[in-house]
């Protein structure tokens, strides 16, 4: 979300097998012009003409609306998909605080958005 720190882009650059292991908090309402995309190895100037390419927020909106889907969660993450060398931190740290965010908004379902 605006206002939020980027990942961390530089030392993926310098060190060239690391990718940022922290997460970010996306509201349910975020549009493209909520959002800044931070990415190495994609043009985002797709993403950030339309979050949808990446977080299809209307679409799942669109799917609760017509009863196709139960309630959106209030709030959706983001992390870095490239991990490089070691994943470790995101397996053992982001993702279960990413898990006890979910269970707490008592999402029972989480659909991954790979980009």
């Amino acid at each position: 979300m605006k206002g939020e720190p980027p990942f961390d882009m530089q030392t993926e650059r310098d060190k060239g097998d690391w990718g940022d292991p922290s997460w970010r908090a996306i509201s349910a309402d975020a549009t493209s012009d909520d959002v800044v995309v931070n990415h190495l190895h994609i043009d985002t100037s797709y993403i950030e003409q339309d979050l949808n390419v990446a977080l299809p927020l209307t679409r799942l909106h669109e799917l609760a609306a017509a009863g196709i889907v139960g309630d959106v969660a209030p709030t959706h993450y983001s992390i870095m998909g490239f991990q490089g060398a070691d994943p470790s931190h995101l397996e053992n740290l982001s993702a279960p605080e990413i898990a006890l965010s979910m269970k707490k908004d008592a999402v029972d379902l989480a659909l991954l958005a790979p980009v």
